[in-house]
């Protein structure tokens, strides 16, 4: 129940900012996609008028892929706002415990609970809203593929507009937002493996202060050389998939196990306020 409570806690302190993000990346990209869509049919359109010849002729000459849309700029920056807010705020949910006003480190510190728990609730909470905006996306480019439909002739489309076609055609959508369950599951798994090195990265630097910092880097890494030196290498090339598959599953699980241990280790024991 207590962990509970810091997660609702730590929620709070963010929520509004997380609806706000909510309702500009939304924004952003449903209006982009509305004014390009119009833009490109009104542009077809037009040519056909000029040639003398049918939208279905046209949307064949060019090979219309209406799902490229989503490479954009206001889409892809968009995305890429999104992430770079969710980078910096991994490491302002601790800071912003020491060098806001209130000093609420003091006081979390000093709550009768187990310390690991604190280090738990901000992990999970910051790993949900990663979640929660990738549930977004695919909200937003099933709405905007509705909305592409909507202002687009239908002569306009070569084969109907799926959400397979966006992800297969836009690099960052794929990486985001992995079709094949498997490896969304294991892409995140890796991510999550990541943050909890880099709380455990903060969490030396604020037990040590310049000396944790350097700690902090060199066990960030280690931690990049344990998830890829087996990748980056002449190793992969001489195993089965399955067996690479394995191996990074089992060093995203060394990473997870190693940090977490870390990390309530030095809550528990150095940290201070």
């Amino acid at each position: 129940m207590r962990f509970l409570s810091l997660l609702h806690f730590e929620w709070k302190r963010v929520s509004k900012m997380y609806f706000f993000l909510f309702g500009l990346v939304s924004a952003i990209q449903l209006i982009a996609i509305y004014v390009l869509a119009s833009t490109q049919a009104a542009h077809f359109t037009n040519e056909a008028l000029i040639t003398n010849v049918s939208l279905k002729q046209i949307a064949e000459s060019y090979s219309i892929r209406w799902e490229y849309l989503y490479s954009e700029l206001p889409i892809i920056g968009s995305i890429m706002m999104a992430i770079a807010i969710m980078l910096v705020y991994s490491l302002l949910i601790w800071y912003r415990d020491w060098l806001g006003k209130n000093n609420v480190i003091t006081r979390l510190l000093m709550l009768p609970i187990n310390r690991a728990q604190l280090f738990a609730a901000k992990l999970f909470l910051l790993f949900l809203l990663v979640l929660g905006l990738v549930a977004l996306q695919i909200v937003l480019a099933a709405i905007g593929n509705k909305i592409i439909e909507a202002v687009v002739p239908s002569e306009l489309f070569l084969a109907p507009l799926t959400m397979a076609q966006v992800m297969q055609t836009n690099r960052l959508f794929g990486l985001l937002i992995p079709l094949d369950p498997f490896v969304f599951v294991l892409a995140y798994g890796l991510g999550f493996a990541f943050l909890t090195a880099l709380f455990s990265a903060i969490l030396l630097e604020r037990s040590f202060r310049i000396k944790g910092a350097l700690l902090g880097a060199l066990y960030l890494a280690f931690v990049f050389w344990l998830n890829s030196f087996f990748f980056i290498g002449d190793l992969y090339g001489r195993v089965f998939p399955s067996e690479a598959l394995l191996i990074a599953v089992a060093t995203g699980l060394t990473t997870v196990v190693l940090s977490s241990w870390l990390s309530i280790y030095l809550i528990r024991k150095k940290v201070s306020a």
